[in-house]
């Protein structure tokens, strides 16, 4: 019994501590999880060429770029780097352990794409100026 509490209690709480350092952005900021777990630094460096400068359209739309490498995520356009002992799990989300992918995550929380291919800068502006809280910071701004 304790030795199954034990192992329940190694598995939940690493995926508790990343959850706690990332729900601190939520209704903050948008996130664009670029996860990289091998280090393929090919597939890395075209997702970053393809969303080019993460300047003014970034921080107007409220986009933080995370890449999550190993057991560090850094945060691409702020000066955060994180260390935590769950390399593949971001709020109870499940990414591959193997597999690069880009996950968009909104103010709310929720998860507002998941592919295993890079994004075009774009591409990712088109998704998030359709979303309806986007689009209310648009009215809000005009």
């Amino acid at each position: 019994m304790i030795k199954n509490l034990l192992i329940v209690l190694i598995v939940i709480i690493p995926s508790l501590n990343i959850a706690q350092k990332l729900s601190g952005y939520q209704w903050h900021n948008r996130l664009l999880v670029i996860s990289n777990p091998l280090n393929n630094l090919e597939k890395e460096t075209e997702q970053l060429e393809l969303l080019g400068s993460l300047d003014q359209d970034f921080k107007e739309r409220k986009i933080l770029v995370l890449k999550l490498t190993n057991h560090n995520y850094t945060v691409l356009n702020s000066n955060v780097t994180t260390n935590t002992s769950d390399p593949i799990g971001i709020e109870g989300l499940t990414l591959s352990e193997k597999e690069f992918s880009i996950l968009l995550i909104g103010l709310d929380g929720g998860i507002k794409l998941r592919q295993n291919q890079s994004i075009k800068r774009d591409e990712l502006f088109a998704i998030i100026d359709g979303m309806p809280i986007r689009q209310s910071e648009l009215r809000q701004k005009n």
